[in-house]
């Protein structure tokens, strides 16, 4: 790729400018992501630092914005559904893609977990954060706590495009990256080595899934939101 001869993709790494941003951020629902109960000091003046969760998750997904406009920017309905063979612009193009998509995808998957810090600070849960199995202890502990915010839990874990994100979250961090297409071996029962071929997630998917994706984070943060300013006003934290 970065042979005698051959196309430099550093050469090709080129953040949209001001006027191509604009155009991209004009309806992208990634941009309203975020906890307004942290802008009203009035009603809200102790929320920092003793929640400092919500603080933190907005500036987090607010960083996510980089990705989506990079992503974007290498995206256009000529990109490819698949790497191409050959050593061209739009082969770059599209490996510049998937690279973004991987970070974003990962990104935006860590934000649900986030938000699921949020609630374990603002309902004192007193779950570590660290916690291997920490999800499975804010569902279980919430239970008892929120049914509302259970409710809601339970639904998304539920959901088939979240867990289809989530699948492509922990292929790229613990296995392969299902952007790329690979080939492995395995063994089967009878001890005989099997070549087998895992084709790549098309741009297509890989687009219609992130943005699904996104727009069910929008919605978590909005119902866990209302149910914190319930929480809040009621304990009068506030």
């Amino acid at each position: 790729m970065i042979g005698k001869n051959k196309l430099n993709v550093f050469d090709m790494i080129k953040f949209p400018d001001e006027e191509r941003r604009k155009e991209i951020l004009k309806n992208a629902e990634i941009q309203n992501i975020r906890y307004n109960i942290v802008e009203n000091r009035e009603i809200f003046p102790f929320i920092e630092p003793k929640y400092s969760s919500l603080m933190c998750f907005n500036n987090y997904i607010s960083s996510c914005l980089v990705q989506y406009i990079e992503l974007y920017g290498y995206y256009s309905k000529d990109l490819p559904q698949y790497i191409p063979k050959n050593n061209s612009k739009i082969t770059i193009r599209k490996i510049l893609f998937n690279q973004t998509a991987e970070i974003l995808y990962f990104k935006i998957c860590t934000s649900f977990e986030l938000i699921g810090q949020v609630i374990n600070e603002v309902f004192d849960l007193g779950i570590k954060n660290d916690a291997k199995n920490f999800i499975s202890q804010l569902i279980r502990k919430i239970k008892g706590k929120n049914q509302n915010i259970y409710k809601i839990l339970e639904r998304i874990n539920e959901n088939r495009t979240f867990k289809k994100a989530k699948k492509y979250r922990n292929d790229l961090t613990h296995s392969f990256s299902p952007f790329v297409p690979r080939a492995f071996t395995e063994i089967d029962k009878n001890g005989v080595i099997i070549e087998k071929r895992e084709a790549s997630v098309p741009t297509n998917e890989i687009i219609e899934t992130l943005e699904k994706t996104i727009l069910i984070l929008k919605q978590f943060c909005l119902d866990t939101e209302k149910e914190i300013k319930e929480y809040l006003s009621k304990n009068k934290i506030a």
